[in-house]
């Protein structure tokens, strides 16, 4: 499946986020979802989930009419020393360019649509488009997470897990797409 700049899928719309207001949105939600789930949040003062990777990535969101429903975000790094939990992927042979996508986040009331899938999609097309040879992940290590990962070609690490940077509570997996194994990601 291509994604173009807007798709829709129900009553929503996924696209680009270009301003920094709507990044700034983002990362609140980032902050709003996870606290949702529980987690401990490092500088939760702040109420946002932000680090310095946010300034050179892409980002998408998912809009209900004007609400933000969806976020992700997508890096691109010439070393996989460079990228946002690299530590996990040591023992993987992993090809440079490397893309990374980080921070998805879907209100709970708005799950089950299909919204992840369209963000994965959108982020894994971005990446080819830009010629990166591999794409990592750090997903929430749960069952359903790295399934959907494993029907979009990515190989999944689960014995290899950490933290998220952003929260103590947050236990995470590796994952990892090389591009020249994979013929057809798009249609999937």
């Amino acid at each position: 499946m291509t994604v173009s700049r807007t798709e829709s899928r129900s009553s929503c719309s996924v696209r680009e986020l270009i301003t920094a207001s709507e990044v700034e949105a983002a990362q609140r939600l980032r902050y709003v979802v996870w606290r949702s789930e529980g987690a401990v949040i490092h500088h939760s003062e702040t109420e946002i989930i932000a680090d310095h990777h946010d300034d050179h990535a892409t980002h998408w969101g998912v809009f209900d009419e004007d609400q933000l429903v969806g976020a992700a975000r997508l890096c691109l790094h010439d070393e996989l020393a460079e990228a946002p939990d690299a530590e996990l992927f040591v023992s993987a042979d992993i090809p440079s360019p490397v893309a990374s996508m980080n921070r998805l986040v879907v209100l709970k009331s708005y799950r089950g649509q299909g919204i992840g899938g369209l963000l994965d999609r959108a982020r894994i097309q971005k990446a080819r488009e830009l010629s990166t040879r591999t794409v990592i992940i750090a997903p929430v290590n749960v069952h359903s997470r790295k399934q959907s990962l494993r029907e979009l070609g990515f190989q999944v690490l689960s014995k290899v897990t950490g933290h998220a940077k952003w929260s103590p509570t947050v236990e995470i997996c590796a994952c990892y797409l090389v591009f020249n194994q994979v013929n057809a990601v798009d249609d999937v």
